[in-house]
Formats: structure tokens, sequence, C-alpha cells
């Protein structure tokens, strides 16, 4: 968890929170701060210019993105709701100690962030960045002017989802009540909004570098099922049930690729649905009998069948592409939830598979490697050494966790082993899809970011599974 608060955007690293290794004042302190962001749009009207402070570095680079942090927010908000006992307040953060779970704390960072993008109408603005590639390190050492993206209809119904599902779980701490009215409202005017407003998916004409932040309209429609669960889950009103019996086939779930590792937020948002006293009878069994239904279609996903992989956690071969990490937690997460409400169902193969692939993640894979960051203080024999991130570049003191004077902060999750690598720096070729790994963090040409560039996604779909396995 310790991840998200390193990743933080214009905050300091300060003593006693941060190693001393990666102490840095906040990122962003020039004189074209976040807090005076101008529009990519229109750069030189200065009555547009914007306070967009704070939340997390999305990747290796400084860039944030709204569409990018539905999928994170959404896991970490889903580990707690499902699993409250086991958060504790004292993961040392500036936080800690305040009487709040500091998983919390930590997405109230990213929800105040995603509130100053929203603007007057309940529009929300997709993302805030740099008109170039050149990252710093550290991040303090930025001086690059900030640049905000228009509102668009996808960052718009991302936003509203996650204002929804953070006041629900927000309005069961009696610290933080106040706070979920407020994002209770902001969802309802963001919902209102894309509803209204022109639906469009090439609307991140990517001025601001990076990351294309654009959703397909398919994706947003799913995004809205998802918005319209937590926001019936909030009110009980009748439209809310309506629009997710009218809309529900478009939640991936109900697409051809069922529960997957791909857009985990609108599963846990039907799974979650279908707990609710007042869900809608029939959209409740539909939803019983996808979910029943899909181990039997998809017998690649679901149970424990160690003959498949030597390393007892199998994953289809074109699975091994950019992010494989992501998919191997998110099929642990899958297999989990015929373990919980509404399923609850006693088969242990499920369970055992979710923890295979935990265990693979932890070093049981063909390199041995604990495919987290500079984890030997923790007790790992073998661990990432190098990932591609701004901060923890290749030639700074925090480039090796072996050879540097620091090397990057424990437990980042690297994207992991990528078969369809398209840089020079190749790993092994003409081998299983599995060693399709590198550990270096070489910039252009090399292209390491497509293997051991970490992302909050990655990082929250590893949390989510983990969690599921404390005591």
């Amino acid at each position: 968890m310790r991840v998200f608060f390193y990743n933080r955007s214009g905050h300091a690293k300060a003593r006693p929170h941060a190693d001393p290794c990666w102490v840095d004042d906040a990122a962003d302190p020039g004189p074209s701060e976040e807090r005076r962001a101008r529009s990519v749009e229109h750069p030189e009207d200065e009555t547009l210019v914007r306070d967009v402070r704070g939340g997390w570095f999305d990747a290796g680079d400084t860039n944030k993105y709204v569409t990018f942090a539905a999928e994170p927010v959404h896991q970490l908000l889903a580990a707690y709701r499902e699993r409250p006992q086991i958060w504790k307040d004292d993961f040392n953060i500036p936080e800690s100690g305040n009487g709040v779970a500091d998983i919390l704390d930590e997405v109230r960072w990213e929800i105040a962030w995603l509130k100053r993008m929203q603007v007057e109408d309940g529009g929300v603005l997709i993302k805030v960045g740099s008109l170039d590639f050149h990252e710093t390190s550290p991040p303090s050492a930025d001086r690059r002017p900030r640049y905000y993206g228009p509102v668009c209809s996808s960052s718009t119904i991302a936003a509203a989802g996650m204002f929804a599902h953070a006041a629900l779980v927000f309005g069961q701490v009696q610290e933080l009540k106040p706070e979920a009215e407020e994002l209770q409202a902001r969802a309802v005017t963001a919902w209102e909004h894309y509803h209204r407003a022109p639906k469009s998916s090439q609307c991140d004409e990517q001025k601001i570098k990076a990351g294309d932040a654009d959703l397909s309209l398919e994706q947003q429609a799913g995004l809205s099922v998802v918005a319209a669960v937590y926001l019936f889950a909030l009110t009980r009103e009748p439209a809310y049930a309506s629009y997710i019996r009218a809309h529900m086939n478009a939640a991936q779930p109900f697409g051809p690729g069922g529960w997957n590792g791909y857009r985990p937020a609108e599963g846990e948002a039907l799974v979650f649905y279908a707990t609710l006293s007042e869900a809608d009878p029939a959209v409740r069994s539909a939803i019983i009998e996808r979910k029943l239904g899909d181990p039997a279609t998809r017998r690649d996903l679901y149970g424990f069948y160690p003959e498949r992989d030597l390393y007892r956690s199998y994953l289809p071969d074109q699975a091994y592409h950019w992010g494989s990490n992501r998919v191997r937690a998110q099929i642990g997460s899958i297999n989990l939830e015929l373990a919980q409400a509404p399923f609850a169902i006693e088969d242990d193969s499920y369970r055992t598979r979710a923890l295979t692939a935990l265990q693979y993640l932890h070093g049981v894979n063909p390199l041995g490697v604990v495919y987290l960051s500079n984890m030997y203080a923790l007790g790992a024999e073998r661990s990432v050494n190098e990932i591609f991130h701004g901060w923890f570049a290749d030639g700074t003191a925090f480039d090796n966790a072996l050879t540097s004077a620091c090397g990057p902060p424990p437990g980042y999750l690297v994207g992991g082993p990528n078969a369809a690598y398209s840089g020079p720096s190749a790993p092994p070729r003409r081998q299983p899809p599995q060693k399709a790994y590198r550990d270096w963090n070489g910039g252009w040409p090399d292209r390491s970011w497509e293997i051991t560039e970490p992302s909050i996604s990655y990082q929250a779909s590893y949390v989510k599974l983990l969690s599921k396995f404390i005591d």
C-alpha cells in the first residue's frame, strides 16, 4: 500500500513517513505548478487556470488520468468493503492514527484530486500532465508547466462511479460521513452530465503526452452500469435500478469474455448489486446465473488444475502481454468471488487457484523472482531490482536495488512477462512466454516500460488479491 504514498503527486515524502532513501519535496513546485495548471486547449487564457493538485502518478511518469483511476479506486474500495476488519490505521502515512483505516485515507487522497477535476456543470476533466516525455528525478526537480485536458464523457462517467462508490464506503465510517454526502452529490451531477452531453471516444487529443486516456463507447457504457449500481446502493432510487436492468448487458461480465482480468470494476459492481436486499430479483438471478456458468465456459480461468502449468498458476499464452501480472491477480480475484456472497460455493479449488496466483507473483515462477521491487529487507531471495519509473530511472541513485545507493522503494508490482514486447532489448527469444521478462529500466528505444513499468492499476489488483489472504 505504501507504493500509493510514494506515487502521491504534490505531496512531500518526508521523515518519518518516508525512508531516508526516498525523502523528496512535493512534486511540481515550480511557477506553473498544478495549483495553476493551464488548459491544454486554451493555454493562454488566464481565466481557465485551475488548481488540479494531488492524486497519484498513474505509472512510471507523473501524469494523472481520471479514466485510468477508475480501476484502482474501485478495487481498493472493494478490498476495504469486503474485509474491513483487516485494514488498520498504522501504515506510516501522514494520516496514520486519525481513526480512519489508512487504505481509505489513501483513496481520499485520490478522490480529493478527482473533485478538483470536476467542473461546475458536473463534467470531469480527463487528465493532467506535461507536453513532453522528459521525466525528472526526483519528482520535486520537475519544473515543467502542467496542463489539464478537456471534459470528456469517459472521464465524467468514470468519476461518477468513483464518487458514488467512495460515498457508499465513506458513509459507513463516522469520521467520513460529511464527505460521503458531498461525494454523493458530485456523483449525481456527473451522472446527469454524462447522460445529457454528447458521448465521444476521441476526446483526448494526446497533446498531454503519454497514455491515451480515452475509453471506447462500449467501455463507457460498462462504467455507466457501475455508477448506477453504487448510486442505487446509496439512494435506492428506482431510476437507477431501471437503468441497471436495461443496460446490464453492457457490462463486461455479460459480454463474450465473461468475467475476466481486464475490466474488473464492472464484474465487482454486479456481484455487489446481487447482494443488495432491494436488488431487482430478475437482475440478481441473471448475475448469479452468469457468474455460476462462467467456470463451465472458461475452465482456463477457474479452479485449480496443477497439471496445466509447471508453476501451478496457469495463464493462456496470449495473456502474457503488457501488464500480464495484473491479469494474473485479477484471475485470482474472480475465483475468490465464488466463495463470497451471493455465491458462497464451498470448493477449495477456487481459493487454491487464487492462492497460487499470489504465490506466482511471490516467486513460484520460471525465473524464481518476486515480481515486487526491492523486497530483500522483507525476506525475498530474489526480487525485481529495476523498474521503469521517472523517479527511479536508469543512472540515478535509485536505479538498482543491489548496485545503486538506494534503488526503488519496496513493493512496486511490475507489469511482468510480455511475449509481445516490441523493443530491441528483447527478453529471451524462442522461450515460453512466462520467461519473456528482463530486469532493467532502459528508456527509449529500449521500451522497458512494456515489461518493468509499475502502475496503480497493477498495484490495486495485487493489493486486493493479497488482502483476501491476510488473517
